[in-house]
């Protein structure tokens, strides 16, 4: 009654996943990935906001689509809710709001968060409805990075800012500036 499937589906190795968030911001809901076969039965489901079925952590994405830059992959961006205090990308916390995530699709099919990116304000983007979540990630080919991030992903916000970052490693929350991009 108060989800609903909001960002364009991704068809990945017979399954069609679909991202959720709330039908008009209304609570209680939490974000969520859900896989169905192409044979019609669910064979996974997982949420971006662990352990609290009021969280928030919406995927909007204005109906861009659910990401996949290679087997497994799946990337999506998420809106207001309980966001990731700062931290490393490579260890997600359970709590992934305001943040782009990639969730990894194991051979069991369950999906495990894998790396994720928020900016420092996402508190901030939360309390103003400014949702990184409102726009889509979108992978950019391969062939337009540079050597050190071959890989780039572009994600841009309610709040105007467009983040430009590396799909190998997304760079948590809070971690400052890339070590190769410091003066």
């Amino acid at each position: 009654m108060t989800a609903m499937q909001r960002p364009g589906l991704l068809l990945m190795d017979g399954v069609v996943y679909a991202g959720f968030a709330s039908h008009c911001d209304y609570a209680p809901f939490v974000g969520y990935v859900v896989g169905v076969s192409t044979a019609g039965r669910q064979t996974t489901m997982w949420a971006t906001e662990s352990g609290n079925s009021n969280a928030e952590g919406g995927i909007w994405q204005s109906g861009g689509g659910l990401v996949s830059d290679g087997a497994g992959q799946i990337l999506f961006a998420t809106g207001n809710g309980i966001s990731p205090k700062p931290g490393p990308g490579k260890t997600p916390p359970a709590t992934l709001a305001e943040s782009v995530v990639r969730l990894n699709v194991g051979t069991d099919g369950n999906l495990t968060p894998t790396d994720f990116f928020s900016p420092a304000n996402n508190a901030k983007l939360d309390q103003d409805d400014a949702d990184l979540g409102s726009g889509a990630p979108i992978a950019i080919p391969d062939g337009y990075g540079t050597l050190a991030h071959p890989h780039l992903l572009v994600q841009a916000g309610k709040d105007g800012r467009v983040y430009l970052l590396d799909r190998d490693n997304l760079g948590g929350m809070g971690q400052g500036r890339p070590a190769a991009t410091q003066s």
